[in-house]
């Protein structure tokens, strides 16, 4: 044991020593000297990184494996800053063809789970045991049967309704409070969209028993049970979202709107939000996304097997003893379709909606 912490000291010790070598190479490379350390800071600085290195090669406590993550991150950091700017440096033609090659390989690699549940879908379970990278040969269609059969649709049915349901409510309290933080002068406003804004610091899982314990107590359960949760963690990215778009957009809308008699809301649901149906998309589709496959609340919450959403019915696919895969698999393509589907409708707008408020 001693060995292997003086091994993870020594490890520590490179990558620091690595992390400070890209870091001067960097500043080498760009000669920035806005970035020069004062001299007050530098006169304290490499005494500091000395102690540094000796309590690192001589702590014996848990402590150096997280400065050794932090050490990692810095030298990935440095790393990222070195090809940045080599980058910038690359011709305009050849820095495009390097960019689109390397998003066509980040494609390529999110799409390879995919590829590989369509293909296990359609093969037999002892296909996909013993040969798990071969093809079909012949496709075994009857797993989607069977995956229909064993209630998919069902669970189907029930998670477009429980997504409907959230994601529309959701939009209907989050665009109005974003409208006021936006465009109206509110008293507190701030300080109440800092709450709001908050929740997003909030685990939902770190809720999951008061939630349980208050749901018994009120004697709420299954699509109440879980629609209340939803709307109330997705609010804080809706109103976040909705709030950047909103106070993107030009004051002569709202004015025009006050000339021709509307109100707040009618200018709201009139005017502005057809204006921004970028940001409406994306927060929606982010919203429908996470509530689509979302497990840990639908499997605590909902006690009836009639109300349950696919996650929590897909697991029923899975035996006590024996699992059919193929079977699993098929379910999974088919609760998978309906997002890939609803992203390649909207990508657009998601682009469009995500890099709302950050040019004005």
């Amino acid at each position: 044991m001693p060995i292997f912490r003086v091994r993870l000291h020594i490890l520590a010790v490179i990558m620091l020593l690595v992390t400070l070598a890209f870091t001067a190479v960097y500043l080498k490379l760009t000669a920035l000297e806005e970035v020069a350390l004062p001299e007050r800071v530098a006169r304290w600085l490499w005494p500091g990184l000395g102690v540094a290195l000796v309590v690192l090669l001589f702590w014996w406590q848990p402590l150096p494996r997280a400065v050794g993550v932090l050490i990692g991150l810095a030298t990935l950091v440095a790393l990222a800053l070195l090809i940045g700017h080599a980058w910038e440096r690359l011709p305009r033609r050849v820095g495009r063809a390097v960019g689109d090659a390397c998003f066509l390989l980040l494609a390529l690699l999110f799409l390879v789970p995919v590829v590989w549940a369509a293909i296990g879908s359609l093969k037999t379970l002892n296909d996909l045991m013993l040969k798990p990278g071969a093809l079909p040969v012949p496709p075994v269609w009857s797993n989607y049967v069977a995956a229909w059969q064993g209630g998919i649709g069902r669970y189907l049915f029930n998670s477009v309704a429980v997504t409907v349901l959230s994601v529309g409510l959701a939009l209907v309290f989050s665009a109005p409070a974003a409208y006021v933080f936006a465009r109206l002068r509110v008293r507190g406003g701030l300080v109440l969209f800092g709450l709001i804004v908050g929740g997003i610091l909030l685990p939902v899982h770190a809720s999951l028993i008061p939630l349980f314990i208050q749901s018994h107590r009120l004697g709420i359960s299954n699509w109440p049970a879980i629609i209340g949760p939803y709307i109330a963690f997705g609010l804080p990215l809706m109103v976040l979202m909705l709030r950047a778009y909103f106070a993107g957009l030009p004051q002569e809308l709202i004015d025009a709107a006050e000339v021709d008699g509307c109100g707040h809301l009618r200018t709201l649901w009139n005017v502005l939000l057809p204006v921004a149906m970028p940001a409406v998309a994306t927060v929606c589709i982010f919203q429908a996304s996470w509530v689509w496959n979302e497990l840990p609340l639908a499997l605590v919450l909902v006690t009836d097997k009639l109300w349950q959403i696919l996650p929590v019915g897909l697991l029923n696919f899975q035996g006590e003893h024996a699992t059919d895969w193929p079977v699993v698999l098929a379910g999974v393509m088919i609760a998978v379709v309906p997002m890939l589907v609803l992203y390649f409708i909207f990508q657009k707008h998601i682009v469009k909606g995500l890099t709302a408020g950050a040019v004005k």
